[in-house]
């Protein structure tokens, strides 16, 4: 009767101790408009986006290009730097940017526009490598492919919210008349 007590006990115990652990996820996502800018060459505006846990940092990205290529990267956002990005760049397959202090990290569930390039050819969606950190030296990594906005989903979604908005006031107006 003891060993099945204290088995219970102990397996009791174990859940409490695992399901209290919280393991932090580190993620991203980045959106971008592109524009035609002729004569071959295309406009990339990027917002990184950290879609991570709380107390988890984006604090570098790379864009991994698809083809080498010409590319002028506008400056950066303050507290930003590169290895590859402002100014002309010939050649190159990727454009790499991240923070020259932890105060200019992104934290979690936040964003930062302002990451744009031109290029002598038209990239679409690319692949991307994300770089984290908790501010305490544990660092995070996560790998994605960049995403371009759809502007019909935002119409429809806009659309709906409108439609439910309006038939709630109706509602309410009904009741109260």
């Amino acid at each position: 009767m003891n060993k099945k007590l204290l088995a219970v006990c102990i397996a009791i115990v174990g859940v409490f101790v695992f399901s209290a652990a919280a393991f932090a996820s580190a993620n991203a996502s980045l959106i971008y408009t592109e524009a035609d800018l002729g004569g071959g060459w295309w406009q990339y505006n990027y917002t990184f986006y950290n879609t991570s846990d709380t107390g988890i940092y984006l604090n570098s990205v790379s864009l991994n290009l698809t083809t080498a290529a010409d590319v002028y990267g506008y400056p950066l956002p303050t507290g930003w730097s590169y290895t590859q990005w402002a100014g002309w760049n010939y050649g190159i397959n990727y454009l790499d940017a991240f923070t020259t202090d932890s105060i200019y990290d992104i934290g979690a569930e936040s964003s930062l526009s302002g990451f744009n390039f031109k290029v002598n050819t038209q990239l679409g969606p690319i692949s991307f490598d994300a770089y984290f950190d908790d501010h305490n030296g544990t660092p995070g990594y996560f790998s994605g492919t960049t995403v371009v906005p759809e502007p019909i989903s935002s119409i429809l979604f806009a659309t709906g919210g409108m439609l439910l908005a309006g038939r709630q006031y109706l509602k309410r107006k009904r009741l109260v008349v």
